[in-house]
């Protein structure tokens, strides 16, 4: 079935949001970095990936705004979205980004921990992705969600509070 008016706009919000907002994240990181780019690399990269995770679910999202009975998930989804969002602005604006680091990787922890379970034992009213493991967008978004476990761990765990700091211009 075509989507609703409602349904078409909460669409429409989830692309606009995951393009801009890392696009934004990115700017303001490079407007405030000084210095080597190198220290800014992980929160960089971080930044690109969370864009990922929310674009990969924003491709994702027509298919689960069309059915009702797994409007749910589309809600997860837009939530994912703003999350990955959220945590792309606070590495890109936090002296101390730990904070915007753990809840960076716990969200792309919980993720994969859904796509697990939603392509073994399948989630309530979506049994048809148990087994699609294949799902091109379910990959690119798995790497996404990898990447940012990768650096939370590594900035939070290896670096903890001597992560380098940004310096803020005057």
């Amino acid at each position: 079935p075509p989507l609703t008016p409602t349904e078409n706009w909460v669409l429409a919000m989830a692309w606009i949001v995951s393009l801009l907002i890392p696009t934004v994240a990115l700017g303001v990181l490079a407007a405030r970095q000084r210095g080597s780019l190198i220290a800014a690399l992980p929160r960089a990269l971080g930044i690109i990936a969370l864009g990922g995770v929310a674009i990969t679910h924003a491709i994702a999202l027509p298919e689960h705004l069309a059915d009702a009975s797994v409007h749910y998930v589309a809600a997860m989804f837009c939530l994912l979205i703003l999350a990955s969002c959220l945590c792309a602005i606070g590495l890109a604006v936090v002296r101390r980004p730990t904070g915007a680091w753990l809840l960076a990787g716990a969200t792309s922890t919980m993720t994969i921990v859904g796509f697990v379970i939603s392509r073994t034992v399948g989630l309530p009213n979506m049994d048809d992705d148990v087994g699609n493991w294949l799902l091109p967008a379910g990959i690119a978004s798995l790497v996404c969600e990898a990447v940012v476990v990768a650096f939370s761990v590594y900035a939070v765990a290896v670096v903890g509070v001597r992560m380098p700091r940004l310096a803020v211009r005057s």
